[in-house]
């Protein structure tokens, strides 16, 4: 403890001062003639009180009271830890390069964005009398060791002058674990941890629960915030596409928006797409538009979805982008870009028996039916499916060549050299689908396409079960895997799906037996599947063990019927090992669009929780060292000291007025 004004301390000695005067204002016994002795016990009784102090409390609060009062005009300092020394210190500097760094007014051109703040502020770190000894700089989205504390500042300011702000993933908390541990490696005292960032959520929640703070709790830490005023940006986070790039296939393109507004926020939101005939065109046709409004930051509406519908005429690579059309603080969250692969259209073959037995309606009409509904009217309309038909007396393995989907209805055997083409087909990416029906002989099916034939069959088949007709009973589905690719989506909920029934149908014979590979999408009473599906390399088989003509069952007059077999025919193009592979879009990371940051003082309080002591967040460098230097000199008690003072003079009150009170009353 030291005081700013040691000399005051002399002013102590009035502590002594209530009992001095106690001592010199004694009341001395008068002496009076009395013709009696009986009111002599009386007078020396009266006499000796008056010489003895009546309340030791009082004259110790008064005698406490004047030595504060001297101690508080005296300014004592709690001693200086001397830990703070910004000159020679072993620095870990830590730039928060992420792309929300990238922040910058849109009103003010010439207002610097946040990492060109960070960037000076580092800059003057480095420059100086107060420059460090050792330093090394650290760069959240860089993904390599850091380099070791070196002497040679000018190599670090060079790497400064060269860093960008990245789209990628960025991790405060790692850099920072990194950070203590190339400190504990030195052995100069004086060491500190820089941070330069603009207080986002995203990167300080993660480094608020880091382990390694543990190590820390001797490090200074400097949180300088590059964030400055109010933000005025609206971003899009993701741009996710559905569907299958097809030739005349629709794509929907989900984007969603989020305001990092204090203020609600209009948004025209633009779709476009480059034009192939010019690719040196840098410039993208605008296709469609749309405006959202989005509520304030924080609040519920702040992040909305826009969906896009596309139809893509020729086949190739194709590039896109959805972009908003006002700028604002941050540009780069402005625009999210696309790079399809569309594959030509799907080519289906239906492999079906013309004496098919089962009504006007023959199987292979109703597939060709679900998969392309164009009657001759409607031809020249786009349709992301070519279908051939073929019957099952002319199916060969030459069959297989440029097609995508095979659909094999009610065909009663195969050939071994089928079978085996067929097993390659679905291992290359093609779609077997297996339609039952009255001519099919189990027995064929079960050596051919089963375990010891071509792997495709589920388990062997027993012979169709199960009468048609309106009087006949019929059994309903009891189990519909609706989150299945082939059924999800079609219907809001599994009550409005609708329920199919099945009067004749090929059970196995040993369903319980079922290979774990092997998914059932629809289920009969008893365990019985009735449509279920296995992924066999690349390819898919999928097997109905019922009709595909509504005889046997209402599921062809269902409506859910023909999604599920353009689903199948689409997806069977899409894992096609020879169509060209779709890239990912190279966009930054999205969730750094939510500029929603830390609060300084809630960012503090959850560092001092992991007991870190010496942290300094601040809105620059000279703050933060301030800050840290004015708690390296210690602490002025002064304040603390004057209200004690005041605390006594009203206790000493209260105690001498009561003695007052107490004297009159005894008078």
């Amino acid at each position: 403890m030291t005081f700013a004004t040691p000399i005051l301390l002399v002013g102590l000695a009035a502590a002594a001062l209530p009992l001095v005067l106690h001592l010199v204002s004694r009341v001395r016994a008068r002496q009076e003639e009395f013709p009696t002795l009986r009111f002599l016990r009386i007078s020396l009784v009266k006499t000796a009180r008056r010489r003895k102090v009546r309340n030791w409390f009082l004259l110790l609060l008064r005698s406490l009271l004047l030595a504060v009062l001297a101690l508080a005009v005296a300014e004592p300092l709690s001693r200086a830890t001397g830990w703070f020394a910004s000159e020679g210190q072993a620095v870990a500097i830590v730039l928060d390069d992420s792309y929300s760094q990238a922040t910058a007014s849109a009103e003010n051109k010439n207002s610097p964005s946040r990492f060109a703040r960070a960037r000076a502020d580092i800059e003057s770190l480095l420059g100086g009398k107060d420059k460090p000894a050792l330093a090394s700089l650290l760069k959240t989205c860089d993904t390599h060791p850091p380099k070791p504390l070196t002497a040679q500042l000018d190599a670090i300011r060079k790497t400064l002058a060269q860093a960008r702000t990245q789209p990628g993933l960025s991790s405060l908390a790692r850099s920072v674990a990194q950070a203590i541990e190339l400190l504990e490696k030195q052995s100069n005292p004086q060491h500190a941890i820089y941070i330069f960032s603009d207080l986002q959520k995203l990167s300080f929640d993660p480094l608020t629960k880091l382990d390694a703070l543990a190590r820390a709790k001797d490090i200074p830490i400097f949180i300088v915030d590059s964030s400055q005023g109010v933000v005025d940006n609206v971003g899009i986070t993701s741009l996710e596409t559905q569907g299958d790039a097809i030739v005349d296939g629709q794509v929907k393109f989900v984007a969603t928006l989020r305001n990092s507004s204090p203020r609600p926020k209009r948004a025209e939101v633009l779709f476009s797409v480059f034009n192939k005939s010019k690719p040196s065109d840098s410039k993208a046709e605008v296709q469609a538009r749309a405006v959202r409004n989005l509520a304030p930051a924080g609040e519920p509406g702040d992040v909305v979805k826009v969906v896009f519908e596309h139809k893509f005429g020729t086949a190739g690579l194709v590039s896109g982008q959805v972009s908003l059309s006002r700028s604002d603080d941050l540009l780069v969250d402005n625009i999210r870009k696309f790079r399809l692969a569309v594959r030509p259209r799907s080519r289906a073959l239906i492999v079906s028996n013309s004496q098919n037995g089962q009504g006007s309606i023959s199987p292979g009409d109703v597939l060709a039916l679900a998969l392309d509904w164009r009657d001759e009217q409607h031809r020249d309309k786009p349709w992301p499916i070519h279908v051939a038909r073929l019957e099952a007396t002319k199916f060969s393995p030459e069959s297989f060549k440029n097609i995508d989907a095979a659909f094999f209805c009610d065909v009663p055997t195969f050939t071994d050299a089928q079978a085996r083409a067929m097993g390659q087909f679905v291992s290359r990416g093609g779609a077997a689908v297996f339609f039952l029906g009255p001519n099919v002989q189990p027995a064929n099916y079960n050596r051919l396409l089963g375990r010891a034939g071509a792997g495709l069959l589920p388990g062997p088949l027993g012979q169709a079960i199960g009468l048609v007709g309106p009087e006949a009973p019929a059994q309903i589905v009891e189990k519909m895997d609706i989150a299945h690719p082939l059924l999800a989506g079609l219907f809001d909920s599994l009550s409005e799906y609708p329920a199919v029934w099945v009067q004749r149908y090929f059970p196995l014979r040993d369903p319980e037996k079922l290979p774990p590979s092997w998914q059932v999408l629809m289920q009969l009473p008893a365990g019985q599947p009735l449509l279920l599906q296995r992924e066999v390399q690349a390819g898919r088989v999928l097997w109905c063990l019922t009709s595909a003509a509504p005889k046997w069952s209402s599921l062809p007059l269902a409506s859910i019927f023909p999604p599920m077999m353009i689903r199948q025919t689409l997806r069977a193009n899409a894992t096609r090992p020879d169509q060209p592979a779709s890239p990912g879009p190279a966009n930054p990371f999205g969730p750094e669009s939510n500029l929603a940051a830390c609060p300084p003082e809630q960012l503090l309080a959850a560092l001092h929780k992991q007991g870190l002591s010496k942290v300094f967040i601040g809105p620059s460098l000279s703050d933060v060292r301030a800050m840290a230097s004015e708690e390296s000199r210690g602490r002025n008690w002064w304040d603390v000291l004057i209200a004690a003072v005041i605390l006594l003079l009203v206790l000493e009150a209260v105690l001498a007025n009561r003695r007052v009170e107490e004297h009159k009353d005894k008078k």
